[in-house]
């Protein structure tokens, strides 16, 4: 017989992720008069949120479910920037004493890094133009050593 395991945490998530935590404190009310320096722009462009309640104590920046890093954060604003890998959606805060709001929506652009135009870790392309390769063992020449 197979024992199911607990999904009672003691953070206060029931076993759900901080990721699935802030989706489901969506419907959170807005953050009070929280403006955003940006509605829109490609990833790593720096966001700056104002309003006022958010808390002194650094919490955590979601867009639409991608944790983004938070350059400084005050009662009054919040410095972020689009994170790799976010999609258009709500950017959502959370308070280090639990509170989520809702800052506004955001809208993810096109960019120099995007998905479809990146080279990965061992070089094979995903799509987009291969950028020229020189020097040794590129473009035909024999590798170092060789």
């Amino acid at each position: 017989m197979t024992t199911p395991k607990s999904t009672s945490s003691t953070d206060g998530t029931d076993g759900r992720d901080e990721r699935a935590a802030a989706k489901a404190a969506r419907e959170e009310q807005p953050a009070p008069d929280a403006t955003l320096s940006i509605s829109n722009g490609p990833e790593q462009s720096p966001v700056l949120i104002t309003g006022k309640g958010f808390g002194d104590k650094q919490g955590t920046v979601w867009f639409n479910d991608v944790a983004g890093p938070v350059g400084s954060w005050t009662d009054r604003s919040v410095l972020t920037s689009v994170p790799y890998g976010a999609t258009t959606g709500p950017i959502t805060l959370r308070a280090a004493d639990g509170r989520t709001f809702i800052a506004g929506q955001f809208t993810v652009d096109p960019g120099v890094w995007s998905e479809t135009d990146v080279t990965d870790q061992v070089g094979e392309r995903r799509g987009g133009t291969a950028p020229p390769q020189t020097g040794p063992g590129k473009a035909g020449e024999p590798p170092v050593g060789s």
